[in-house]
């Protein structure tokens, strides 16, 4: 008998794909107990981009081939999402107060806490789950939509076409919109402040999975942002206490 079929991966990826999945339909259902309009423009875009964006390797849901990139790619473009927002927020700073309201809104909290209500004893391991499932949703659900599926699709049109020029046009063109989004979805009044930062946000990511080939790197980074968004407006503390605000 082959080595080659002794040493299959599969016992190790079904464990993973089975957490993914829990965690997404966890996620899922919170966004949508959070606000249902948000929910489904949320469903309906991821559907929209695995039509357009293709299989797993056209959406970039691979991993990076070297351990090392989905670190790195982590860990700098997190570092490089708070340096410019925190630059941003010097020249905003109205703005950059508006957009956590913009994009964590309470009814968030208050959807959370139903699912502690009767259970006290754990219901502050339950609100943590929730909280993870969420933060991991949103961020996996963008960046498929707008890193996996847009900037996917576009850059390789305008960079076939343009070489460079065309892969810079395309990174901003996909960082507007996915800036544009937010503002969509919440029914948001613009405000230059917002838009900047998620578009700052939207370019780095997007640079991320060009540099890395993966959108993971920027799922993970995503994801520490949103959770570093809801600490510090003090919403995550509120959540595992269960203190209504």
């Amino acid at each position: 008998m082959s080595l080659a079929l002794l040493a299959t991966p599969k016992r190790r990826t079904v464990p993973f794909s089975l957490f993914f999945v829990a965690v997404f339909a966890l996620g899922a259902l919170a966004v949508a107990l959070a606000d249902p309009t948000v929910g489904t423009w949320y469903i309906g875009s991821l559907g929209i981009a695995v039509m357009v964006g293709g299989g797993i390797r056209g959406l970039k849901l691979n991993m990076p081939e070297q351990r090392e990139l989905l670190i790195l790619g982590t860990v700098g473009s997190l570092a490089a999402c708070v340096f410019g927002a925190t630059f941003i927020t010097q020249i905003a700073p109205v703005g950059a107060i508006e957009y956590y309201n913009l994009v964590l809104p309470l009814s968030t909290v208050q959807a959370v806490e139903v699912w502690s209500f009767g259970v006290q004893l754990i219901g502050w391991l339950l609100s943590g789950v929730m909280l993870l499932a969420y933060l991991m949703y949103i961020a996996f659900n963008e960046e498929v939509v707008f890193r996996g599926s847009v900037l996917s699709v576009v850059d390789g049109v305008l960079a076939h076409k343009y070489k460079l020029l065309g892969r810079i046009a395309a990174i901003v063109g996909m960082a507007c919109a996915f800036a544009g989004f937010h503002f969509l979805v919440k029914g948001a009044v613009f405000a230059w402040g917002p838009f900047l930062i998620l578009s700052w946000l939207g370019t780095v990511w997007g640079v991320t999975s060009l540099a890395t080939g993966s959108i993971w790197p920027c799922v993970f980074s995503h994801m520490i942002w949103n959770a570093l968004a809801f600490v510090q407006r003090g919403i995550l503390l509120a959540m595992i206490l269960g203190v209504a605000l």
